[in-house]
Parts: C-alpha cells; sequence; structure tokens
C-alpha cells in the first residue's frame, strides 16, 4: 500500500554544535549589574519619568478614541507609579 509521501527524519538543529542554546552566554560573560550603583533614587527617577511618559501616552491615546491602547498605557504607568512609590523612602 501507499502511504503518501515521505518524509525526511527530523533533524536537530545543530547551527550552535550542541554546546548551548543560542542567546545565552556562559556565567562568566555576564554583566555584573544592571543598575548603577547608589542609594535607589536613580531608579525612582527612573520610574516617575516612565510613569508620565506611559500617562502622556494614555491620554494622547484616549484623545484619539482608542481606548484599549489608553487603557494598556494607563495600567503601565500605574506600574511605574507602584514602583516609584516603593522605591521613596
Amino acid at each position: 500500500m501507499d502511504q503518501g509521501p515521505r518524509r525526511k527524519p527530523f533533524r536537530r538543529n545543530r547551527s550552535n554544535n550542541g554546546l548551548r542554546p543560542q542567546g545565552q552566554r556562559p556565567a562568566n560573560q555576564r554583566p555584573t549589574g544592571i543598575r548603577p550603583p547608589g542609594d535607589g533614587r536613580y531608579a525612582a527617577q527612573n520610574a516617575r519619568n516612565n510613569y508620565e511618559r506611559y500617562t502622556a501616552m494614555a491620554k494622547d491615546a484616549a484623545r484619539l478614541g482608542d481606548d484599549i491602547e489608553a487603557e494598556n498605557f494607563y495600567q503601565h504607568a500605574e506600574h511605574h507609579f507602584r514602583v516609584a512609590k516603593g522605591q521613596e523612602h
């Protein structure tokens, strides 16, 4: 009986020679820190700036009549508001 066209057997992607998944660096090549050293004022200021930026984008989207996009931006703004409040002490 004819079983239709034969498929090639599944082959592994060998582009990285099986050493490690692409996109991952060895532990000794990872960045040591993401935030600059300091007492957290830089991160709080960054969160406040992001809050203002997302609030402005939300208002623009609402003015254009895109309620879903506005709500999305308001949710992002709320997240950054909470981050800024959590880092102020």
